[in-house]
Parts: C-alpha cells; sequence; structure tokens
C-alpha cells in the first residue's frame, strides 16, 4: 500500500445510474466483512509474496485509504496512487476477487471504474497482477505493460 493517498470523496458519485443491479456499489467493509474476508484470505493463501494481511485491508477501508466496491458476484479493493514527480493520480485495483474465478469482474466493469477514475481526478487505471492468465488477458486487452518486476530475498 506504498504511496496510497486518500480519494477525493467516492459517496457523491452515482455508482448505478441505470438501475443495474450488477453495476459495483462503493461498500463499507464493517457491513460487508463476512462477504469480503474469505475472499481475500483465498488470495493470500494463492500467493507467497503478497505481504499484507486481511486486518490491513479492512483498516485501509475504514481509515478510507481503500475503497471496497461490491457486485453480487465479487469485490474490488481500489487504492490512489499518486506520482511523486508529477503529482498525476493512478486509480490501483489493488485487491479483486469474484466468486466465480475468471470471470474478470474487473474488466467486465471496466467503463464503470474509468468513469469513476476520470470523476475523482485520475489520469490512469492500472493493475498489479502475479496471475500469467491474467497479464495475458490484460495484454490482449489494449493494456500496456509499464514494467515487470523482480524480487529477490536477501536472506
Amino acid at each position: 500500500m506504498e504511496g496510497c493517498t486518500h480519494t477525493p470523496t467516492l459517496s457523491a458519485i452515482n455508482t448505478d445510474k441505470a438501475g443495474n443491479r450488477d453495476v459495483p456499489v462503493l461498500a463499507d467493509v464493517r457491513h460487508e466483512w463476512e462477504f469480503v474476508k474469505p475472499g481475500i484470505e483465498q488470495i493470500l493463501a494463492a500467493s507467497s509474496t503478497l505481504t499484507y494481511r486481511v486486518e490491513d485491508v479492512y483498516a485501509a477501508c475504514v481509515h478510507n485509504e481503500a475503497h471496497l466496491w461490491t457486485s453480487r458476484d465479487g469485490f474490488v479493493v481500489t487504492t490512489t496512487e499518486l506520482d511523486t514527480y508529477t503529482g498525476e493520480k493512478t486509480f490501483l485495483f489493488w485487491i479483486a476477487w469474484a466468486s466465480q474465478r475468471g470471470s474478470a469482474l474487473s474488466v467486465a466493469h471496466r467503463k464503470f471504474f474509468e468513469d469513476v477514475a476520470r470523476e475523482t481526478g485520475h489520469t490512469k487505471v492500472e493493475v498489479r497482477t502475479a496471475v500469467p492468465e491474467v497479464a495475458e488477458f490484460l495484454k490482449n486487452s489494449n493494456w500496456q505493460l509499464s514494467e515487470n518486476v523482480f524480487v529477490r530475498d536477501l536472506y
């Protein structure tokens, strides 16, 4: 969560302009924790490189450092990263979980999230993943690969 900054008020955004129940809704993690916690635990169990804990996600959302978006099929947690040099804000998909793996909820709601990002002053949208299938999908969906990060433990 390094580089995470507070996003302007999202509560003013009408998250369901067409009355569609499938549109993600900005949610209160305190009310959705029973739904969200098992998904985060599943994500953490599948990756040995993630360093946050389930409690970190809860705290970030409660303190408005991250935002929880829910739909009937899953959830997304987003944050804002501020470029130190340009001041540009990036809308980061920090965590994404779907009840049916491979349903690409973030991608299915791409326009919705891009609209939210624009309305809150972001200039970019970013996804980070260690899942090869997600990376391949993004490459084939007009996303640009910005960088590869390699890590080596020193102990």
